[in-house]
């Protein structure tokens, strides 16, 4: 991530790290707030409903996917010319950061997401990049329908002679 004119400000700099620092993390509260309300209140509701629910919370879950991934490609992509982004990925946020990534395409794709299943590609990456999310993996993978991967079966298979097999 670039800005004209920080060039030499650190002061500047720093205040703009911390402004999307800040801002990062309250739209990733704000869209784990709305899941949270939309899966509690999923329990109680007619199929119809439920349906239509469960299609917000998959629209909800990618838009989640989409912001943290935007900020994990920038900082794996080394986009980062004024540092403005080392608030967000210093001690281990990058790991939080990708396991939110993860969690959150699993998750659409529980709730029938077709974007989600175009982004299990980009999880095969993640996993290569941090490890630690492949439990995280392991765990959610049972609580999505089989033919959910029908589409991906031949990433799925390019990774069969790697550790993540």
């Amino acid at each position: 991530m670039y800005l004209y004119g920080l060039e030499n400000n650190n002061n500047q700099i720093k205040q703009a790290d911390l402004l999307i620092y800040e801002l990062f993390n309250k739209c990733v509260h704000i869209l784990k707030d709305n899941i949270e309300k939309q899966e509690t209140d999923l329990q109680n509701l007619s199929t119809s409903i439920r349906v239509a629910k469960e299609n917000i919370l998959s629209r909800d879950y990618n838009e989640l996917a989409s912001v943290c991934d935007d900020y994990l490609r920038r900082y794996e992509n080394n986009e980062d010319e004024n540092n403005l982004l080392t608030n967000l990925f210093t001690g281990d946020h990058g790991n939080n950061i990708a396991e939110l990534v993860v969690k959150s395409v699993l998750l659409s794709m529980k709730y029938g997401s077709n974007e989600g299943v175009k982004r299990f590609s980009r999880l095969l990456q993640i996993v290569d990049l941090y490890p630690k999310t492949m439990d995280l993996i392991a765990d959610k993978l049972q609580e999505i329908p089989c033919w959910m991967f029908f589409d991906c079966l031949y990433q799925i298979t390019a990774h069969l002679d790697k550790p993540i097999a």
